[in-house]
């Protein structure tokens, strides 16, 4: 009688043995490779990992160029100018303010013309300006250097007239020495006697 129950005993145990055999044989060729793709590229089984997208972020735009505005304010205005760059930028006007033979009187038209200078620099900061008077070869070295400084300083009045600040201004002259034209010719001397007008872009 044991005899019989022990043998029962196994048999049964052989059976939950090998159903359990077969589950996991089952579950084993579930996850199996299914074909030589699946050997190559195993992490194909994996389940898909999704790709989390960041909201945007509000980046700060880059703020326009300060020289650049200045400059575009000065073609809009109708100043001709040339930018120098450097360590201190400066910007060169292309019209001179021009004199009579002998004289440092402005005439209509130059003041006219200082009044559109004038009402540029009211509207910006940080800016000096640099009067630089010249003259013609015409009459003796002397009186021309003492001439080139008395034109500058007339441009200077004219500007501080205008409600600019006087510690903004600063003059020089340079008499006959640095002709932007020949002297040999009505047209080249009249070009000469000039006040050259600059802006020194502080920081």
């Amino acid at each position: 009688m044991k005899f019989w129950i022990c043998y029962m005993a196994l048999c049964l145990a052989g059976c939950g043995s090998l159903a359990t055999d077969r589950m996991l044989s089952n579950n084993l060729l579930d996850v199996a490779p299914q074909s030589d793709a699946d050997v190559r590229h195993p992490e194909w089984g994996y389940a898909t990992k999704k790709s989390v997208i960041a909201p945007p972020q509000n980046i700060p735009q880059p703020q326009p160029n300060r020289d650049m505005l200045i400059q575009q304010y000065l073609l809009t205005s109708g100043i001709e100018h040339e930018f120098i760059a450097g360590a201190h930028p400066t910007i060169k006007l292309k019209q001179t303010v021009k004199f009579a033979t002998g004289s440092a009187q402005l005439s209509n038209q130059s003041l006219q013309w200082l009044d559109r200078v004038a009402r540029f620099l009211s509207t910006q900061n940080g800016i000096e300006v640099v009067l630089e008077g010249h003259a013609d070869s015409t009459g003796a070295e002397r009186f021309n250097d003492t001439l080139s400084q008395r034109r500058a300083n007339a441009v200077k009045n004219a500007l501080i007239q205008r409600q600019l600040a006087q510690n903004t201004i600063y003059t020089r002259g340079f008499g006959e020495h640095v002709p932007a034209c020949s002297n040999n010719t009505q047209t080249g001397r009249a070009c000469n006697r000039r006040v050259e007008v600059r802006f020194i872009l502080a920081e």
